[in-house]
């Protein structure tokens, strides 16, 4: 399950890059509207980031392995610090 967790979210990500790099290259004008400040793009990155925060702190509580608890914990912090 973990294998297959990490192989979809490898997926998504170099499919947003190769995306975002397509946009840059064949629709300029495009591009630069998604990527301004305070457009719905960055505003759902922020969403993203604080989900995935979320997801790590419930990650640690059903974590017996104790180093691992606190890196999920110390993950979750510094995305929700990023989201803010």
């Amino acid at each position: 399950m973990e294998s297959e967790v990490g192989v979809l979210s490898y997926f998504l990500l170099s499919l947003n890059v190769f995306f975002f790099a397509y946009l840059a290259v064949t629709a300029p004008a495009l591009y630069t509207t998604l990527t301004q400040e305070d457009n719905w793009v960055e505003n759902l990155t922020v969403v993203w980031f604080l989900l995935a925060g979320i997801l790590l702190w419930i990650t640690a509580l059903a974590e017996r392995n104790f180093p691992r608890r606190w890196i999920y914990v110390l993950g979750g912090i510094a995305l929700v610090f990023v989201a803010g």
